[in-house]
């Protein structure tokens, strides 16, 4: 696994865990406290929309490895499919750009993060 792919999993893993307190502020569970014994009932919908968000960026993170170790097993020059992966894996990257192990050759040129 690539050095962005790693560091993209390790965060959608600590995504995964704030999903479920992700609510709108409409929600009824906005104000009242959550355990892992008993969470309380949503009905804004959020968590699940997170959650879906995150298993989709898990999807290009796969497909991006996939592509990666077709072109490495091939011995030839980067496809086009691989060049939009390698984007699509940095444009993933920015929103943590902040964490630690993010990498500055990661960024993306011109993307107004």
């Amino acid at each position: 696994m690539s050095d962005l792919a790693g560091f993209l999993v390790a965060r959608f893993a600590e995504d995964v865990e704030r999903a479920r307190y992700v609510h709108h502020e409409t929600c009824a569970t906005f104000n009242e406290l959550s355990t892992p014994l008993s969470p309380p009932a949503c009905d804004c919908g959020m968590p699940a929309k997170a959650m879906v968000d995150i298993e989709a960026k898990r999807q290009v993170v796969a497909e991006y490895e996939r592509a990666r170790a077709q072109v490495a097993s091939s011995s030839g020059s980067p496809c086009d499919e691989l060049c939009g992966l390698i984007t699509a894996m940095r444009c993933l990257a920015l929103p943590y750009k902040a964490s630690v192990g993010y990498c500055a050759g990661w960024d993306v040129p011109g993307a107004a993060l």
